[in-house]
């Protein structure tokens, strides 16, 4: 079987990946920016390979992947991220060889001003919005679709002067702050600008892996908490069986560009129960591990059906199992205890603390990073945790002499 080549290896999904396909009998290799990566120390990587950082060197970047894993190796290469992603799928030159989704299909969904009309032509609801270029264009956008707006760029990272930047999102409760917004971003002249009505509602998560247009699997869950805890990345989550009405929708938006490889699409759904499509991502998400240890293998099914192995459709798996990302729980868990701007009683944080431990010693919540049967990478991260902690307080603590 071909060898894969791991990229972004200091990604807990990397970690996830890796070991799912190693146990599979799959030899994996970990290509990282930095020396140490969590997939690297696993003791199902075989080797590591350092490469240049994607974002600051993208060009030295896709010549390091192409020396390092030549065409005649065979050797199949997962990005993790969405910069990696991007990059490589845009470059080509590695082909079939890249688990990635194919670049136009890529491009259709993940620049989201180009998904909104997309998903306009296909009757699948979105929040109203406006793709605006200019100042008095965003104005007059902003004044269509009401207070407060989303001052959202049409991608998440573009490429100026040689490397890959970075955007954000923003919510204005007035013109004048949106305006400001659009004014002070580095972004906005470079990227189009989507200006969009806000809508109230919860956030759901939908993941999923097709193949040539057809779906292989679906996997739902929900967070629990967040770092930070008031919106962030998912430190306890849980597996949920999927909306039928959110799988539908997903599964006519994928089926119309031909998708193969993963997507994870973004929804809000509305008081009366109305989702709304919001972005769509080509890359594995940060919770992967969640949907291994329920049995929905989407590293294996992704490596089977690229290489048009045989495999099983994935249908049913339990829901109510829970991962937990123990230190970045714990840092949710100071963030809210220091946080000045939440007035917590003492019960209160009596309270927080306590669920914090009944979540870390119960048995139905798996420890993301640490496993028993792959320790390395838990230890290091706790290591590297204390480190830069330790760092953090000797600055703030010189700061105050």
């Amino acid at each position: 079987m071909p060898s894969v080549l791991l990229l972004d290896g200091s990604q807990r999904s990397a970690l996830a990946a890796g070991r799912s396909l190693a146990r599979r009998n799959v030899k994996v290799r970990v290509g990282s920016a930095t020396r140490v990566s969590l997939a690297g120390l696993s003791r199902y990587c075989s080797s590591s390979v350092l490469y240049p950082g994607p974002e600051a060197a993208p060009e030295q970047f896709v010549e390091a992947i192409l020396a390092v894993s030549p065409p005649e190796s065979g050797e199949l290469v997962l990005p993790m991220t969405d910069v990696t992603t991007m990059i490589l799928a845009a470059d080509g030159r590695l082909g079939h060889r890249l688990l990635a989704p194919p670049f136009a299909a890529y491009e259709e969904l993940s620049d989201k001003a180009r998904l909104i009309e997309h998903a306009a032509r296909l009757g699948i609801r979105t929040p109203e919005t406006f793709v605006v270029s200019d100042i008095e264009a965003a104005r007059a956008a902003i004044a269509r679709v009401g207070l407060p707006v989303v001052i959202k760029p049409a991608r998440s990272r573009y490429r100026h002067a040689g490397r890959l930047h970075s955007t954000s999102v923003s919510i204005a409760a007035s013109a004048e702050i949106a305006e400001a917004t659009l004014r002070d971003s580095d972004w906005f002249g470079r990227v189009p600008a989507l200006v969009q009505r806000h809508v109230a509602g919860t956030g759901a998560g939908l993941f999923s892996l097709f193949h040539n247009g057809n779906p292989v699997a679906w996997f739902g869950h929900r967070r629990l908490r967040e770092k930070p805890p008031s919106g962030g990345v998912s430190v306890l989550s849980e597996s949920t069986i999927p909306d039928r009405q959110l799988v539908a929708v997903a599964a006519r938006l994928l089926s119309s560009v031909g998708w193969s490889g993963v997507a994870m699409l973004e929804f809000k759904v509305s008081a009366d129960g109305t989702p709304y499509l919001m972005e769509v991502n080509g890359r594995f998400w940060g919770s992967l591990q969640l949907a291994i240890d329920c049995g929905v293998d989407f590293p294996w099914l992704l490596y089977q059906s690229s290489l048009g192995m045989p495999y099983d459709r994935c249908i049913d798996y339990v829901a109510g199992r829970r991962l937990h990302w123990t230190l970045g729980d714990f840092d949710s868990l100071l963030i809210s205890l220091r946080d000045r701007g939440v007035q917590h009683s003492g019960a209160a944080r009596m309270r927080i603390a306590a669920e914090f431990l009944r979540t870390c010693m119960s048995p139905a919540a798996r420890s993301e990073v640490m496993r028993w049967s792959d320790p390395v990478p838990g230890l290091y991260e706790a290591y590297d945790w204390a480190k830069h902690s330790c760092l953090a307080g000797y600055a703030a603590f010189s700061g105050r002499r």
